[in-house]
């Protein structure tokens, strides 16, 4: 009877919580009550952990093998066959394991800070997504959870500085700049005035581009490494033409080009070819 539970879901602990004001919040960490709560989801818990460490693997090798194996092709290959596959290998294998490492401490993080909170009987903001349903759950029930899980979490994992730490933080980075400013939009601004995506993507992307470009011209030294390389190669050649070569396209766009008009002449594309084409030769005359 004690262990029963509110359809809420950590009823009983809330309730030995607040018998046990006194001593504070760490000593609702520590009671008997969220002991208890552990070792009776030792079981599930394990079973979750254990399937997060292999999606954390599997995702991983998903993303960074394609990856890994398209530079080693394009800019690479100079380094031989072997070298190249080493290189691919442990590439996939950092980022796999990072992964991994991460997703199941913080899914073991948020869990233990979950028992802690409901101990502690502070109010809980169910996260969005499946609801968790019962005592048990290793999602978070309030914001700072998963805030502190994660920094947490990322202090064992990502907090060694490597290119492939350095690109997983990028690719995170720009997600969150554009979720942020979807939240501020939708904050901040009237619902009757309010800007979908699609409507504010020009404007962004003008941002961007603007705020990239100046960074470029006038301090190149704060970019990325491999994007500046890139730059300089699209915009700081002022020298001339050493040969009529320098004007024409490379032989690999020109098999991507042949590959895409072949394919699509032999699958019933003749009809959208010859569209494009009088496009192209429409946005040609003056």
């Amino acid at each position: 009877k004690r262990l029963a539970v509110d359809e809420q879901g950590g009823g009983f602990f809330v309730e030995r919580a607040r018998q046990a004001g006194r001593r504070g919040w760490m000593g609702a960490i520590f009671s008997k009550a969220a002991t208890s709560q552990v070792g009776q989801h030792g079981v599930r818990l394990a079973s979750v952990l254990g399937r997060t460490l292999r999606q954390g693997a599997v995702f991983g090798t998903r993303v960074r093998l394609p990856h890994a194996s398209v530079i080693a092709v394009l800019f690479k290959l100079r380094r031989g066959l072997t070298a190249n596959l080493v290189a691919v290998a442990g590439d996939t294998w950092v980022h796999s394991r990072n992964l991994a490492y991460f997703a199941t401490a913080y899914k073991l993080l948020v869990y233990l800070a979950r028992v802690a909170w409901d101990a502690a009987g502070l109010p809980a903001v169910e996260a969005a997504g499946k609801p968790s349903g019962g005592v048990f759950s290793a999602r978070p029930s309030h914001p700072l959870q998963a805030a502190a899980a994660a920094a947490v979490a990322s202090a064992l994992v990502w907090s060694r500085f490597s290119h492939i730490n350095y690109q997983i933080l990028l690719y995170v980075m720009a997600r969150v700049v554009v979720s942020l400013g979807r939240l501020v939009a939708e904050k901040a601004l009237p619902a009757s005035v309010s800007p979908t995506f699609p409507a504010a993507y020009p404007y962004l992307a003008a941002a961007a581009w603007a705020a990239v470009m100046v960074l470029f011209e006038f301090r190149p030294d704060l970019l990325q490494g491999s994007m500046r390389r890139s730059m300089e190669g699209l915009y700081h050649f002022d020298e001339p033409a050493a040969t009529s070569a320098d004007f024409l396209p490379s032989p690999m766009w020109c098999a991507v080009a042949a590959f895409t008009v072949a394919w699509a002449w032999r699958n019933g594309g003749r009809a959208a070819l010859a569209d494009a084409f009088r496009v192209l030769a429409g946005a040609a005359r003056p």
